[in-house]
């Protein structure tokens, strides 16, 4: 063996004397000096020291796309609902699902709204007006239900169907169809429109004019002579008109219009209506000499019968 190993490691390097190792310093190239002022292929790589020689390559900042930069801005807080208001939506989505137009509605509905509107055609085929008044006896949502489910099914039978709202003191129509409640009756009777009433496109044959929001003195308005003669343009315009009124067994104001119209139709509903409160009603119909059509059982259950 070389005795200028180290016997201690056998990895170590050999010793070398000083006239080699002067040798093979010389050996290795020195890298090439560049003049003052010019750049290097590589701005990292400048060994020039100058300030000229020193200068680096910027990297453009890159632009969010329009998208990206609305997903990163801070997005609004929506307003938590009470528990009163969601009640009050999951209330209002059961009772959509009792619509004509809802997918999946019961087919017992369908036959039953089929039957009630052979009935009224054939109640009202002699009558002169094709006007009809639907009322309760209390403020229920199932009165707005009937008349709007009764118009949808006239208007799916092909015929053209004028949807009023007449109860500014509980207007549901609106709610119930996902509507706006402005420009609606009561602003046009108060002449807040003028004299062209705002009438809303629902589907084919179909019209709704929603309530308004003009309270107050709406006796006076609904029994005016602007509102006579809004129906009768009405009926000269559609072939049946239905006007969802307020209910008869809370106040009066229905029955200022029953002298112009066919018949009204009487809303009860199921487990909550008294017969206390329906013969009462009927009475209030009989006195001003209205022409009761029928009652219509509303939120009927066969398991609340007995």
């Amino acid at each position: 063996m070389n005795k200028d190993l180290s016997l201690s490691n056998s990895h170590a390097m050999p010793k070398l004397s000083k006239a080699r190792t002067s040798a093979a310093k010389k050996t290795w190239p020195e890298p090439p000096q560049k003049k003052a002022g010019k750049e290097s292929s590589s701005p990292l790589l400048n060994t020039s020291g100058t300030a000229a020689a020193q200068k680096t390559k910027t990297v453009p900042e890159k632009k969010l796309p329009a998208k990206a930069a609305s997903w990163n801005a801070p997005r609004k807080k929506q307003a938590r609902l009470s528990s009163a208001e969601k009640k009050e939506r999951r209330r209002l989505l059961e009772i959509r699902k009792n619509l004509l137009t809802y997918t999946r509605i019961n087919p017992e509905i369908l036959e039953a709204y089929k039957t009630m509107r052979i009935n009224l055609l054939n109640l009202i085929s002699e009558c002169g007006s094709k006007v009809v008044l639907v009322s309760g006896t209390g403020a229920y949502p199932c009165k707005t239900l009937v008349s709007a489910n009764l118009a949808l099914s006239l208007a799916k039978s092909g015929h053209s169907v004028a949807l009023v709202d007449a109860d500014t003191d509980h207007p549901f129509l609106n709610k119930l169809l996902g509507i706006k409640n402005a420009g609606g009756l009561s602003e046009f009777l108060a002449g807040k429109e003028g004299e062209r009433p705002h009438i809303i496109a629902l589907a084919p044959n179909i019209d709704v004019m929603t309530a308004g929001r003009v309270k107050g003195r709406y006796f006076d308005l609904l029994g005016s002579d602007r509102m006579k003669r809004f129906i009768a343009l009405l009926e000269r315009s559609y072939e049946y008109v239905i006007i969802d009124t307020p209910p008869v067994g809370v106040n009066s104001d229905a029955l200022a219009i029953s002298d112009a119209c066919a018949g009204i139709i009487l809303v009860v509903k199921q487990a909550h209506t008294t017969y206390d409160m329906l013969d009462g009603a009927i009475q209030k119909i009989k006195k001003a000499k209205g022409n009761l059509l029928g009652v219509v059982i509303g939120d009927y259950s066969p398991k609340e019968m007995y």
